[in-house]
């Protein structure tokens, strides 16, 4: 993570074939590198039990040192990923502070990561639960609605609290303030909410009750 490419100390996450190993000088050709001072990309890489694995960069940031932003980075286990941390390749953070992925469930092949800081809009801290299994993909780009289940208050983030059934693959997330319970199938990708937790039955031989939710509104 403290990686410098000569001027700035960016950070870098290296992969290495498990029987021959890597050999040579890093750089944004056989590693994944961030671009800005204090990035510190690979301060934090998660495995995954197929083999693949996430590279965690809480401090990452596309435009200045130190502000934040945040962002998880899906790696290949059998070739890993190189290049500049960004959008593209990543799950990133819109503002600093954000500090996307400070939180990991994995279940199975599946993976939720939760961003507590992540503010949405003006409500600062609302929190936002990503599920970006299953763990043979990657989710790329800023936490939006379409992506995420994005909190509704300020400090929100703290309070959302979520769970991954590794039976039946559903990611159940909980907004204690609104009293709503969202569940994600990443199997199906059908997403639905329900005013009270109790109409949540989830048997594997019945439609969860719930009502479908229409295209991102999450």
């Amino acid at each position: 993570p403290v990686w410098s490419d000569g001027s700035l100390v960016t950070g870098a996450a290296t992969w290495g074939n498990g029987t021959i190993g890597i050999t040579g000088t890093i750089s944004s050709s056989n590693s994944l590198v961030g671009s800005h001072m204090m990035d510190y990309v690979g301060g934090w890489v998660l495995p995954l039990s197929n083999g693949n694995y996430l590279v965690v960069s809480q401090e990452w940031d596309n435009a200045g040192p130190n502000s934040g932003k945040g962002a998880v980075t899906w790696g290949n286990g059998l070739k890993g990923i190189s290049g500049v941390v960004n959008s593209n390749n990543s799950l990133v953070g819109s503002v600093a502070g954000d500090f996307v992925g400070n939180e990991f469930l994995t279940a199975e092949d599946n993976y939720i990561t939760a961003s507590r800081g992540w503010d949405n809009g003006g409500l600062t801290d609302a929190g936002a639960v990503t599920l970006i299994g299953p763990g043979t993909s990657a989710v790329s780009g800023t936490i939006t609605n379409c992506n995420s289940v994005l909190g509704s208050a300020v400090n929100n983030g703290s309070r959302l609290q979520f769970s991954g059934n590794k039976l039946y693959g559903y990611l159940l997330v909980s907004h204690a303030t609104d009293n709503i319970v969202n569940v994600f199938d990443p199997v199906g990708t059908t997403l639905a909410n329900a005013v009270d937790s109790a109409l949540v039955t989830l048997n594997g031989n019945s439609p969860v009750p719930l009502l479908t939710s229409d295209g991102c509104h999450i």
